[in-house]
């Protein structure tokens, strides 16, 4: 059954368009669909297009980091039994991979764990467990922001925990984890929050190997002057601005306007906010000129702190034309703000000293590019908005894909996708899903060991059981998807329900999730779908945009055993004799919160355009956009009143719509995924249409065509 959508062909400022069109010599069609993403001028538009793997924030920036990365050094050094504690989902094993791989190359040989029928987060049983091994220290990763009673039961039994994690922090964070790291917890400074629980496995891992590094926890002054004059002995120094930092973060600040004739204190203030530290400085010549000539003069004394300058290092790694701080700045791709203000100037200047170590640090990159291949896959699995940092890391991903050094991985990826043709749709459809069935069938632990594996034919074994186990998933899918749609007929009024709350027993788990999303897509309604066992049901929810479904159960947060997730999908578990109130309490706030507009599926439509206008070129040049996903969707376009020639009804249960569509001598071929049932409910009425498509290249036979995948249309009358 296909539900009317709603189209909404969006509007964008047209000298916007025009700007970006001829200053990046693209087509007036990109340069629109740019401009619907947000992107309101070239400079934005280029950033958006060419994204720097440097771009990304520092890791010291999230709250408990150096606490995290501190405990585990601490660990490593003294040979302590770690056990990394994961989940099953996708996200959960690229985050084990990570955080193993990383241990591993660290010298340490650590434990690794993901509940199978245990359900999600920590366990009490299996801590005692590996508590019993000698396990003194677990890092959760992907899970453990609402664990605060298993952490403290840890905690009891002799054993630390480190938290990372990427889901909505609980009000009171867990009180006894050595550290929490969480992106989204209120007081961090990190500058993304939508990171994946891979990507932010990847962060700690990121400042872990950091801490090998010779800045590591160096308490480093950086700082700038604005002067009266060129010379510091006929000069003044007229304003003073300084950071203390510390792992690129700024601990504190000091600025100071030097009045006349009062150089003297100013000086003096300055050396009690340096003290003994590393200073940095752009054009140390003349600006540590003054600090050595009014210390001498002042303080009878030296300065004799060791100085960097971001100037010489710049001149070492790149020939500039320029070397002024503007100019270094701009050819970073840091974002200009030169002022002439001595403190702007010095957190500026931090701004180099940080890109320029980045750059030099080659083992740093060595080691972000190896493992991008696992937290791109992770990101696009656990459907983060791929935007910002996400944008970052999954463009970068898909090269580190194409050379990926992990066995495994790179046997699946010659199996079922060329690695030319790697993208987040290929990725989606024909990688993740199998790594994906493992921890739907409680067998997670065969993609940990597919990812880990250091054999080929180790890793041959382990994919051709993972194979397997797909194809099993795909039964249990349909299985279940019949019988969840029998019983939301029975439990639901489809016509009048804002929400769906669906409760079966006797079921395998592991693909409810699957489920739930398949019916979300279908009736455009948040869905909960419930499996009871005994006295406990576990339960999974997915929702639509507008209806935060984690704020919706947080709030019901009384009536269950413990309950994850965010804002578009939760898991939960909850006693049996609660569900009626459970339902009730979430059908009122889906009674009050979703309006109709809410429950109407849309199509965003970002230009029109003709038959003649659709070439290679075009979706070559669209393509450039890539990674398309969440907040960054694959462009849609309108094509009005366009003729249908030929069309049939094609697939097993000829449930596809294949069409010739002709305009002014142009044609072209265009498929629609079960729209089958269109050719009589649209075709039969007009041989003219109003199509709703994306572009896309069709591959057959070491040829290329382009053709329209058709998302909606309807008949011109």
């Amino acid at each position: 059954m296909n539900i009317p959508k709603k189209w909404i062909l969006k509007q964008h400022n047209s000298r916007i368009v025009d700007d970006i069109s001829q200053g990046l010599n693209v087509s007036v069609t990109l340069a629109t669909v740019l401009v619907n993403r947000g992107i309101k001028s070239i400079k934005e538009a280029n950033m958006f297009m060419n994204v720097s793997f440097y771009d990304l924030a520092n890791p010291f920036l999230m709250t408990d980091m150096s606490k995290a990365v501190a405990r585990v050094r601490q660990a490593v050094e003294k040979k302590e039994k770690i056990l990394i504690y994961g989940d099953r989902d996708l996200d959960g094993v690229s985050s084990v991979t990570v955080v193993y791989s990383t241990l591993k190359m660290l010298g340490d040989e650590p434990l690794w764990y993901i509940p199978s029928n245990e359900g999600y987060g920590m366990h009490k049983n299996v801590i005692d467990k590996y508590i019993q091994q000698g396990v003194k220290l677990i890092i959760t990763v992907d899970c453990g922001i609402t664990n605060s009673n298993e952490i403290t039961y840890a905690k009891s039994l002799g054993a630390e925990v480190i938290v990372t994690d990427h889901h909505e922090p609980p009000k009171i964070l867990p009180q006894d984890a050595v550290a929490v790291v969480d992106p989204k917890r209120k007081d961090s400074k990190y500058p993304f929050c939508e990171l994946s629980g891979c990507s932010v496995a990847l962060k700690f891992c990121e400042g872990l190997m950091m801490s090998y590094d010779k800045y590591y926890d160096k308490e480093i002054v950086v700082f700038d002057i604005e002067t009266s004059g060129l010379h510091p002995v006929f000069d003044d120094i007229t304003e003073i601005g300084a950071l203390k930092i510390k792992n690129f973060v700024v601990q504190e600040s000091f600025q100071l306007q030097v009045e006349k004739g009062s150089s003297e204190n100013a000086v003096k203030k300055l050396l009690e906010f340096i003290e003994k530290s590393t200073v940095v400085t752009h054009n140390a010549e003349f600006n540590i000129g003054f600090i050595r000539q009014f210390t001498k003069k002042y303080l009878g004394k030296d300065f004799e702190n060791e100085v960097i300058d971001t100037l010489v290092l710049s001149r070492d790694y790149f020939p500039f034309e320029s070397y002024g701080l503007g100019s270094v700045t701009g050819n970073l791709g840091l974002e200009q703000i030169h002022s002439k203000k001595a403190l702007e100037d010095a957190l500026l200047t931090c701004k180099v000293f940080e890109r320029l170590e980045r750059i030099r640090n080659n083992r740093l990159k060595y080691f972000l590019q190896d493992n991008m291949d696992v937290a791109c896959i992770a990101t696009i699995s656990d459907m983060m908005p791929l935007i910002s940092e996400n944008r970052i890391i999954v463009k970068e991903g898909i090269g580190s894909l194409k050379k990926t050094k992990r066995i495994g991985l790179k046997l699946l990826i010659e199996q079922y996708s060329k690695s030319e043709d790697l993208n987040t749709k290929t990725i989606s459809f024909n990688i993740i899903p199998l790594l994906n069935a493992c921890g739907r069938l409680g067998r997670a632990e065969l993609a940990v060991e597919l990812l880990i594996a250091e054999d080929v034919q180790k890793a041959e074994k382990i994919l051709d059981q993972i194979i397997k186990l797909n194809e099993e998933r795909k039964e249990l899918q349909s299985e279940n998807i019949d019988i969840f749609i029998d019983l939301l007929r029975k439990q639901c009024s489809i016509e009048k329900d804002k929400l769906f709350f669906v409760t079966g027993s006797g079921m395998e788990h592991g693909v409810t999730g699957i489920v739930a999303s398949q019916i979300v897509r279908q009736y455009h309604r948040p869905t909960m779908l419930l499996i009871s066992e005994g006295t406990e049901a576990v339960g999974t929810g997915r929702s639509i945009e507008g209806f935060n479904i984690y704020s919706a159960i947080e709030k019901c947060a009384d009536l269950l055993v413990k309950f994850g997730g965010h804002s578009q999908a939760v898991g939960f578990t909850v006693m049996t004799d609660k569900i009626p109130e459970f339902k009730k309490r979430m059908l009122e706030m889906a009674e009050n919160e979703i309006n109709k507009e809410m429950m109407e599926q849309k199509i965003e439509i970002d230009s029109e355009l003709n038959l003649s206008k659709i070439k290679i070129e075009l979706v070559n040049e669209l393509n450039e956009l890539e990674p398309f996903g969440i907040e960054n969707p694959y462009p849609v376009f309108l094509i009005n009143n366009v003729k249908v020639e030929e069309h049939s009804q094609v697939g097993a249960g000829y449930n596809h719509l294949r069409l010739k569509m002709q305009e002014n001598g142009n044609n072209i071929y265009a498929i629609g995924w079960n729209l089958g049932e269109m050719s009589s409910t649209v075709l039969n009425l007009s041989k003219f249409i109003d199509v709703v498509v994306q572009v896309e290249i069709n591959r057959w036979q070491n040829k290329e065509n382009v053709q329209l995948q058709i998302l909606d249309m309807k008949p011109v009358l």
